[in-house]
């Protein structure tokens, strides 16, 4: 195949060429790789087939915060996180930040971000 130095001459990729056109199997990898992704191509089925799916860890049954399609999912998780802290401190079974607030400031804070910076139209 390749030579010594690790190159391929033209004759060796017509010879691959011509060794994966033979192939039925590498036709239809060739075909799902491209429609798909390799990572769902090349799933281990035996893997998944083998994972424990049982549960040993139960959360507490909190009401779920809800972004909707507001597009605001790394604020909601931000804030769940710090949730469970507050919720836990002041002995709360129910409690949620106020995820418009935090998000008034965010653009407050972007909004200086960008009258600070130098990012103005530079056109003469």
């Amino acid at each position: 195949m390749p030579s010594t130095d690790g190159t391929l001459s033209a004759g060796d990729t017509e010879l691959l060429r011509k060794d994966f056109a033979a192939s039925p199997a590498y036709r239809v990898a060739q075909n799902a790789v491209t429609r798909v992704a390799v990572d769902d191509v090349a799933i281990n089925r035996e893997i998944i087939n083998g994972t424990d799916h049982s549960l040993s860890t139960f959360l507490d049954d909190w009401k779920v915060t809800n972004q909707q399609r507001s597009g605001r999912c790394w604020l909601f998780a931000g804030l769940n996180l710090l949730r469970v802290g507050a919720m836990r401190k002041m002995g709360l079974k129910e409690f949620e930040f106020s995820q418009n607030y935090a998000m008034f400031w965010d653009k407050i804070e972007r909004a200086n971000y960008f009258l600070d910076g130098d990012h103005r139209d530079r056109r003469p």
